[in-house]
């Protein structure tokens, strides 16, 4: 049989004394001490992963097992024993420091550890600091263990947060709502145990003693909740826009919804407070803010356009021969040996939400373990329409890095544009690129390259071309900007009846009022994002002539009302 171990690069294994258990360790930054049950070997279960210094991305080097303890060299943590007399509960009972250097996930310090000795004594080998002669004392952990439910419902939680408060010692309940900590001494301790929507709950006096499992399972109340709701509607023409994503997030919680037909979202049961909204729709940009939800109803106008910063998905596609692939989410960024970034550690700035599209996302091993290897991985966008454009612009944000290999490293990312019939080459990205390991902006006119149609797609190629090189790439924050010429609807879906020339115009043009205005009325012009540019009262004396105007470049809603309610529109461009 054959087990995948958690960042992919097993160094060293070895068996539990009743050869129930299987320890590996992985000779990578950020690894594990993991185990195995391999009682049934067509059945292989993981039930645990250890590190002594979690967030330090130090290294695992060999273990061996003892009587129930793992002995196991960390490459600049030293030697460190645990207790996995409870396999699925490793508790670190001692540990010795050779390497007082420094940390992290280089391959200094402690390379081989032996325990084997009559004497029991421990032989460790440091790369910088020489042989080491450890007499240890072994003693069994003191467990704490439980599950987490809900105090209505009786269902067990997830992801609550389980901390010794006086050992500082936290822990997170896993899907089946267990918690399982311990430590290498006995003491009194208290335990407060928390959950995003529900009320904390602090338990005093749990006693822990050395080889003895002591059960707490603990129930939290849940907190009140409220509804909120909204309507999305299109800037320009106040239409409802049906099937947008709405996200509410903070550090607690991330909620999606969608409007329906109307327009219109409802979060029946959210935990009040303060949230980040975002709402996004393919074909409108992107909106963002922080809200509170004591101020629903929300009444978000979306304005038409093109944008995707990927916090939604609108179905970007993915064509590959190489393992490694386009993946969206938030990146998880890798370091080479002199600390330089080659996979991001965050997404562009400059949009809403974290997330971004990058070549192979796959958390955990070197700089070099997902990287685009052996060939090509394409991503397609969804099919976009310019035909309503005027000299439409498109803007994105991409990464590169090519490094490492034999020869020069002569990898690409090139980001292309179709109209359905041609394919044209936007940017073509390799290591004399500007912009290598950072986030750069690029921005094209289309028309400079191919006829806008109907059926526009981006696509954004990483290749990987022999001799193999490190080569990661990203993508992110794609917008088309330029005048839209908006439906001939208005916001009430009636025709355009107001006159406004000349149209499009160089800025100054002229507005003619209607004969049936009566008793004069009010004047209302918006731009593109739905914000109001001029708002006068229409008099008398103008009513049946014109008003001049003078407005930047843009795309304007202009609509004439008068106090019967009769409304006037029409739509002025402006280049």
């Amino acid at each position: 049989a054959t087990q995948g171990t958690p960042t992919s690069f097993t160094h060293n294994t070895w068996l539990s004394e009743d050869h129930k258990t299987l320890f590996t360790t992985d000779e990578n930054a950020n690894s594990y001490l993991a185990a195995y049950d391999i009682s049934d070997p067509q059945n292989i279960q993981e039930i645990s992963r250890f590190q002594t210094s979690p967030g330090s991305n130090s290294i695992v080097h060999n273990t061996h097992i003892l009587n129930g303890y793992p002995i196991t060299s960390w490459y600049t943590q030293g030697v460190v024993i645990t207790d996995v007399s409870r396999p699925d509960n490793p508790i670190e009972v001692g540990k010795y420091d050779t390497y007082p250097q420094g940390a992290g996930n280089t391959f200094n310090g402690c390379w081989g550890v032996y325990p084997f000795l009559p004497s029991g004594t421990i032989v460790a080998s440091d790369i910088d600091n020489g042989l080491f002669v450890l007499t240890p004392t072994y003693v069994r952990g003191a467990y704490l263990e439980g599950i987490v439910t809900d105090s209505v419902t009786g269902f067990t939680l997830a992801g609550a947060t389980v901390q010794v408060l006086n050992r500082n010692i936290t822990k997170t309940t896993n899907i089946i709502g267990q918690y399982k900590t311990g430590s290498a001494t006995a003491d009194t301790v208290q335990l407060q145990v928390s959950k995003a929507g529900y009320i904390t709950k602090i338990i005093s006096g749990i006693i822990l003693a050395n080889g003895v499992l002591t059960t707490v399972d603990v129930q939290l109340a849940p907190v009140a909740t409220v509804s909120v709701e909204g309507i999305v509607v299109d800037s320009a023409t106040g239409n409802p826009v049906a099937n947008a994503s709405v996200l509410f997030h903070n550090t607690d919680f991330n909620i999606l919804v969608n409007t329906d037909q109307s327009g219109h979202f409802t979060v029946s049961s959210i935990v009040d407070g303060t949230y980040d909204i975002t709402i996004g729709s393919w074909g409108h940009q992107t909106y963002c803010a922080s809200v509170l939800t004591s101020q629903s109803p929300f009444n978000i106008s979306l304005p038409e356009g093109y944008q995707d910063d990927f916090s939604f998905d609108y179905g970007w596609t993915v064509l590959s021969s190489s393992l490694n692939v386009w993946q969206r989410g938030e990146p998880n960024g890798t370091y080479d040996n002199a600390n330089n970034q080659v996979n991001p550690e965050y997404d562009a700035t400059g949009d809403c939400g974290e997330l971004c599209y990058v070549t192979d996302n796959t958390p955990g091993g070197t700089y070099s373990s997902h990287d685009v290897d052996n060939g090509y991985t394409h991503l397609y966008s969804p099919v976009f329409d310019l035909t309503n454009y005027v000299n439409p612009v498109i803007s994105y944000a991409r990464w590169f890095v090519n490094i490492g290999g034999t020869g020069t490293p002569n990898d690409t990312l090139k980001i292309r544009l179709t109209n359905g019939i041609d394919t044209v080459t936007l940017s073509a990205v390799n290591v004399n690129s500007p912009g290598q390991g950072v986030w750069y902006n690029e921005t094209k006119t289309v028309s400079n390259y191919l006829t806008p149609t109907a059926n526009m797609k981006i696509i954004v190629e990483a290749e990987d071309y022999q001799p193999g090189h490190v080569m990661e790439g990203g993508f992110d924050n794609f917008r088309v900007t330029g005048n839209i010429l908006l439906s001939t609807q208005n916001v009430s879906n009636q025709p355009f009846n107001l006159n406004v020339y000349p149209n499009p115009s160089n800025g100054k043009c002229a507005v003619d009022l209607p004969e049936g205005l009566k008793n004069g009325g009010q004047l209302v012009i918006t731009d593109a994002m739905g914000r109001n540019v001029i708002s006068k009262s229409v008099t008398n004396r103008e009513a049946g002539g014109k008003i001049q105007l003078e407005l930047n470049a843009g795309i304007y809603d202009v609509t004439v009302s008068d106090e019967t309610g009769q409304r006037w529109h029409t739509r002025a461009i402006v280049q």
